[in-house]
């Protein structure tokens, strides 16, 4: 996947030139695929499913992270019920500082990458912007 990726950014190539018919069973295919992986390595699978939603569907980057994030908050859901259950959970209570510390992290991370975001729409429109 990588190496496709790659070869799509200094060159043009679209999406896999199939059906409908053929695409369908494939995206299927590939989500039960990732959903093992994933499940085995205990990700959400967005690394996975983000390129295989650009590859065969011919989505943007943009439109693929929102599809990764939606394709995976069923499975984010299951495993907090299928954790919380099980009492998983435990360890944060022993952890509590390093969670918050990451918590924390994450939220700036967010903030700041969202005005990045929103910063580089506007230079990137700007009639000054070379």
């Amino acid at each position: 996947m990588a190496a496709a990726l790659l070869f799509t950014h200094f060159s043009t190539l679209g999406t896999l030139d199939l059906p409908l018919w053929a695409r369908v069973p494939l995206g299927v295919a590939a989500g039960f695929g990732i959903g093992v992986v994933a499940a085995i390595m205990g990700v959400a699978g967005g690394e996975l499913l983000i390129p295989t939603i650009m590859l065969l569907f011919g989505q943007n980057i943009k439109t693929a992270g929102s599809l990764s994030l939606l394709v995976s908050l069923s499975a984010m859901l299951e495993a907090f019920a299928r954790y919380s259950r099980d009492g998983s959970f435990a360890v944060l209570g022993a952890n509590r500082r390093f969670a918050l510390v990451m918590v924390a992290g994450s939220i700036a991370g967010a903030v700041l990458g969202g005005c990045c975001s929103a910063c580089s729409r506007t230079w990137s429109s700007s009639p000054r912007w070379p």
